[in-house]
């Protein structure tokens, strides 16, 4: 059994440095030195002192590993607050020696080797030179980014440097954890082990087919209780969904014999249209019945009408496909006054059938959850599209960028003035590929990096980020859950999207106002994170499109329109849902939720 332990634990080792969250390697690094210290412990009763001795080098060399990781998380810790600054800090509408100087910074805060590293820190101190004079504010944050306190170059160097380190120790602890796996089987009798699995194997083919057995034989048999009793069954479930208007408009739910009757003729037309939500009108568009579904969606408007005075008039009216009803209030004739009309409701019409040959007719109604879902399809729709189009785009500027890069490296250049030229080419195309980034996040073709993330703690080492990227008069809180949250995830992207959020929140509020950033488990056991502001909100009329690349409700040059794009792309890449509600001069919520993973 300790070969086996020995080979688990092995096959976790790999992942082990990957852990971003301080806690979430903690948790990793004590459960896996435990498994170790248990298997030297079962090593010492059965007397292998060799296999033991080799057990406590490997432990010693975990530890050394441990120490390296503490001091690269620190590092990691100041490189993930370096990304947030420099991408609040591109300012898109700068120059374009101190646009691609962000560029380079944003580019070495990514960069994997030390040769990339070197090639970027050379091509950065040569455009500083040309802007050396500058000394405006922009300038010193630059400086101070690069060489300052935080200095990018050197902290990248360090967190490459000791990636190199921890990869070394980590196959070095692996190699020598499988040889000992190895050495142990090689050295023990197999027999025993062998039974057992065979034992477990059969024992859970045989528990697989039970079940598969079992969960046939039970589809069948729902499958031919329904069939036998289909009618039956939807006239006992549907009769108690419908609701009669009497002469006076006065709705009950007590149905006569003739009610019933006249039901059972308009099922067979309910079942084919499959929409619970429905009304039936005379030839005057005065409702007949109506169906629960559609009492409980219009419920407020129609309570009104059985509480109305008895001079008031209801007046519904079929038109553009809608079907309205109206409150007119102490009507004495005929010609109504517009003044005194109240609009109650109005809802559109999905489709229209008539009932035979009569003058009644079955008014489907479109519901809410059918609109989000043609959205959602329409989204995904254009989502294909903008990832198909973004690919072409980027590899053309590709070409571009490589032949630009060629052409200023060349001798061939004599006047300045053709560097500077190629330099600000060179920015146009970094800050197009900045937008085909944005784009490909938003059609779900960006790589992500997902994993093992507490978000409380990201949410709380966010914080201070948030409240610079906002405006001052914004405060910025954390309504965040006492037990820690799990999720697999990628971190960057998700920061990212929470800080667009906050920003938008931001943009929305005109004076003073906050912004409540939450965490909590939701009733269908999602991990959700809410972002929540008292801002101007959001018209109904254009909710169903603010997640469209390049729609903004900003004014023109204030926005590109693809923050929330890129967080609706990142979201549902990520397995996740996404939710907005807002109402005017009341604020707006921003939920996202995603699979919870437990402890």
């Amino acid at each position: 059994m300790s070969a086996i332990d020995l080979m688990q634990v092995s096959q976790t080792l790999n992942g082990l440095d990957k852990q971003r969250s301080p806690s979430v390697f903690s948790y990793e690094y004590t459960q896996t030195l435990q498994i170790y210290r248990q298997i030297k412990a079962d090593l010492e009763v059965l007397n292998a002192v060799e296999y033991s001795k080799q057990l406590e080098e490997i432990i010693v060399l975990l530890d050394s590993f441990n120490s390296v990781v503490k001091v690269r998380n620190d590092y990691n810790y100041r490189k993930n607050n370096l990304r947030v600054t420099v991408d609040n800090g591109i300012n898109l509408n700068a120059n374009n020696e101190k646009l691609y100087l962000w560029n380079l910074l944003k580019s070495a805060i990514e960069a994997k080797n030390l040769l990339s590293l070197g090639e970027l820190y050379r091509d950065f101190i040569h455009v500083v030179e040309l802007v050396e004079s500058e000394n405006d504010a922009e300038s010193k944050i630059i400086k101070n980014i690069s060489f300052g306190a935080l200095n990018v170059f050197s902290t990248l160097e360090k967190i490459i440097t000791l990636n190199v380190v921890l990869n070394r120790n980590l196959e070095e602890i692996v190699i020598k954890t499988n040889f000992l796996s190895n050495e142990i089987i090689s050295n023990s009798d197999n027999r025993l082990v062998d039974k057992g699995f065979i034992e477990t194997k059969s024992i859970y083919f045989l528990s697989l087919a039970f079940v598969l057995f079992f969960s046939l034989y039970l589809v069948i048999t729902i499958f031919s209780l329904i069939r036998k009793n289909r009618k039956v069954m939807l006239s006992l479930s549907d009769i108690s969904d419908i609701k009669s208007f009497d002469k006076n408009d006065m709705i009950s739910s007590e149905l006569t014999d003739k009610d019933l009757l006249f039901y059972s003729k308009m099922i067979p037309s309910i079942v084919r249209e499959n929409n619970a939500n429905f009304i039936v009108l005379n030839k005057s568009d005065s409702p007949i019945y109506c169906s629960k579904a559609f009492y409980d969606q219009n419920k407020t408007a129609l309570l009104k009408t059985q509480e109305r005075d008895r001079q008031d008039r209801l007046i519904y009216q079929v038109q553009d496909n809608h079907y309205f009803l109206s409150l007119a209030h102490n009507q004495q004739n005929e010609a109504l006054d517009l003044d005194a009309i109240e609009p109650l409701f109005s809802v559109e019409i999905a489709s229209i059938q008539k009932l035979g040959s009569s003058e009644f007719r079955l008014v489907f109604i479109k519901s809410e959850s059918d609109e989000q879902s043609k959205q959602s399809e329409r989204l995904d729709s254009l989502a294909i599209i903008t990832g198909a189009v973004a690919h072409d785009i980027n590899n053309m500027i590709s070409v571009i960028v490589s032949s630009l890069g060629i052409l200023r490296d060349s001798k061939s250049l004599i006047l300045s003035e053709d560097g500077k030229v190629i330099d600000r080419a060179l920015f146009s195309a970094d800050k197009s590929i900045s937008l085909i980034d944005r784009l490909l996040t938003f059609s779900r073709c960006k790589k992500l990096a997902p994993e093992l993330v507490e978000i409380n703690d990201l949410l709380e080492g966010l914080y201070e980020v948030i409240c610079f990227a906002t405006d001052e008069k914004v405060k910025v809180e954390l309504v965040l859950t006492d037990k820690p949250l799990y999720t697999y995830i990628d971190p960057g992207q998700l920061e990212t999207s929470i800080i667009n959020l906050c920003i938008n929140s931001s943009n929305a509020i005109q004076d003073e106002g906050v912004i409540t950033i939450s965490s909590k488990v939701n009733a269908a056991d999602k991990l959700t994170i809410s972002v929540e502001d008292n801002g101007h909100g959001i018209p109904k009329n254009i909710q169903g499109r603010v997640f469209e690349p390049f729609f903004t409700g900003r004014k023109k040059g204030e926005g590109h329109g693809l923050g929330l794009s890129m967080v609706y792309g990142f979201v549902k890449q990520s397995g996740g849902s996404i939710e907005l509600s807002s109402q005017i001069g009341q604020g707006t919520l921003v939920s996202i939720s995603f699979s919870l993973k437990h402890s």
